[in-house]
């Protein structure tokens, strides 16, 4: 099986990368390095589970509701970095703890760099931690500046990613392939209701799996867009069903995780 090689925890191992120039294919302990590839590859030995427990495996998310669901972003960093700093917290010595770590993205359209979403998480993180991360950059490419093994989508109510639909939503099915939709609307038809995580694996000839993602997990944040579907008028309503987004897909990471 091959792991995306960006973060190596052996540090003989980041030694026997340095001195092959970080390029070429080299065998290390049993383990085929390939930095050409920016990948790792474990036979199946009895080492193999130690190895894999190690390895990071990342939940490279989106900001929900932010965007054209018109949530206010200072109120929704607030709630999302609120529950990723919980769940971090919770997860500290278990069984899963050295592989998690939590990626939030978002794009600058004009090439800015440093968006008000990343901003606006920034001053809600109360220290800063390896375990969540901020960062600039296209939700469609999610390998770019390390691996990715889950994708969370800020999905529709009807988990539609054709043409018609737009922001992220539509980078992702794009960068996924068709295959995404299908399997989308195979396994879970064409509704979802708010703050539910809806896990699509993806199959080996999407794109995003042949960059190390194995899942996509769509979420429908809500929505506070009175030009839009299932307007809620109120932040009485929208804040308690953003933070329930934001546990129910930390919930599915951490089973997905735990079932390999």
């Amino acid at each position: 099986e091959k792991f995306p090689c960006w973060r190596v925890l052996d540090e003989e191992m980041t030694g026997a990368i340095e001195e092959h120039g970080h390029k070429g294919r080299f065998e290390y302990k049993g383990v085929l390095v390939d930095l050409g590839k920016g990948c790792m590859e474990w036979p199946e030995t009895k080492g193999f589970a130690e190895l894999r427990r190690r390895c990071s495996r990342p939940l490279v998310m989106p900001s929900f509701s932010t965007s054209i669901f018109g949530f206010d972003v200072g109120v929704a960093a607030k709630i999302g970095a609120e529950v990723v700093c919980e769940f971090l917290k919770a997860v500290e010595g278990s069984d899963i703890e050295d592989q998690v770590e939590v990626v939030l993205i978002d794009y600058s359209a004009t090439g800015a760099g440093w968006t008000e979403t990343l901003e606006a998480f920034k001053r809600n993180i109360p220290a800063p931690t390896k375990k969540f991360v901020l960062r600039e950059g296209d939700v469609s490419n999610p390998t770019s500046r390390g691996p990715c093994f889950i994708l969370a989508n800020a999905a529709n109510s009807r988990l539609y990613g054709g043409p018609k639909t737009g922001g992220i939503n539509r980078s992702i099915h794009q960068a996924a392939g068709p295959t995404l939709a299908s399997e989308t609307h195979r396994i879970h038809g064409t509704h979802a209701e708010v703050a539910q995580p809806y896990t699509v694996p993806l199959l080996p000839e999407s794109p995003l799996f042949q960059q190390g993602v194995r899942y996509v997990v769509h979420c429908v944040g809500p929505n506070m867009n009175p030009n839009r579907p299932n307007y809620l008028k109120s932040y009485d309503q929208s804040r308690p069903l953003l933070r329930q987004c934001y546990e129910n897909l930390l919930k599915e990471y951490v089973r997905l995780l735990r079932e390999g």
